[in-house]
């Protein structure tokens, strides 16, 4: 019986390991795409889908943004929450922050605009006084700026951010 379950359970682990793999990889060919297209589903229900690595070329991620809320409670109080922005952390508080700010990054989407009440309530929730039993007011706008790459013969080795930060409100309601 333990000599199974120990078969069963180096399965599952190694079931596991070939699906991130083939999701994680991008597409080399055919049979991986059909691979990837077959695997799908098994992705969404498992909640292992990780989404594209837009970080690496060749279609970098050029979008610089943050996610501001601002929660008014009936009584006056004021709270601010932002999410982790990454040249303001550590090496090791990005890569523990990581899930935080890949929320964000969700919570901006249009594909994502159904969770957008319930985190406003998530944030009057946390940051309630604990004398203020009213609804709150809370207004979550998407800070973004799209960074582009140097031109060629710029000396600068990095892309530089310049004009002004575009601002979106995400979601802006009362809550209870």
């Amino acid at each position: 019986m333990a000599k199974c379950r120990a078969v069963l359970t180096n399965l599952f682990i190694l079931s596991f390991l070939v699906l991130i793999l083939i999701d994680g990889f991008p597409s080399v060919g055919l049979f991986h795409s059909r691979a990837k297209d077959w695997i799908d589903p098994i992705i969404d229900v498992t909640g292992i889908w990780q989404g594209g690595w837009s970080v690496f070329a060749p279609r970098i991620n050029r979008d610089n943004y943050h996610i501001e809320a601002r929660i008014e409670y009936s009584k006056g109080h004021v709270a601010d929450w932002r999410t982790p922005h990454w040249r303001d952390i550590s090496v090791w508080e990005n890569l523990c922050s990581y899930r935080e700010m890949k929320f964000g990054e969700h919570l901006s989407q249009v594909e994502y605009t159904a969770i957008r009440p319930d985190f406003a309530q998530y944030l009057s929730r946390k940051f309630r006084p604990a004398d203020d039993e009213g609804p709150a007011k809370v207004r979550i706008d998407n800070h973004y700026f799209n960074i582009w790459p140097p031109r060629e013969g710029d000396e600068q080795p990095l892309p530089v951010q310049t004009g002004h930060w575009f601002v979106k409100t995400l979601y802006e309601g009362e809550v209870p």
